[in-house]
């Protein structure tokens, strides 16, 4: 397993808070730093003051959807792709 550089952050958000750590934990022991959050105006608040390079959101999050998520964080300068 190839390292991540360490200016790779990645904000992880998933509804469900163990679901969120297990993957998190993985991500960091790849070598990311990960930014977790378990709903979307975490997401947006951790957008707004953190250098955000890979954004991994979960489709149905409590207050709005992963895809209403993805294109606020366009906004933030973030460049997104789906899969």
């Amino acid at each position: 397993m190839a390292e991540a550089p360490a200016s790779e952050t990645i904000l992880l958000v998933d509804a469900a808070p163990l679901q969120c750590s297990t993957v998190g934990q993985y991500l960091r022991d790849c070598g990311y730093r990960v930014i977790e959050a378990t709903a979307a105006a975490e997401a947006i608040t951790a957008l707004s003051h953190q250098d955000i390079e890979i954004l991994v959101a979960d489709i149905a999050l409590r207050d709005e959807s992963g895809f209403q998520l993805s294109a606020k964080a366009r906004k933030f300068g973030l460049s997104l792709r789906s899969w």
